[in-house]
């Protein structure tokens, strides 16, 4: 019986736990989302500069 009572108090706990409220979770995705296409950016700036440069010592 003590057993059962231990479950059903773990179960309704992890039910009523949130891991991150909205506006967090939000910030975090766009964060995420600004790092991203930022270096998504910077290597493709950096493979044009590379095959540029390339074109001109040919």
């Amino acid at each position: 019986m003590a057993t059962e009572n231990q479950d059903k108090f773990n179960i309704t706990e992890k039910l009523n736990k949130q891991p991150e409220n909205k506006q967090e979770l939000n910030r975090k995705t766009s964060l995420q989302f600004i790092i991203s296409v930022s270096i998504g950016v910077i290597v493709l700036v950096g493979i044009v500069a590379f095959g540029y440069f390339r074109l001109l010592r040919v």
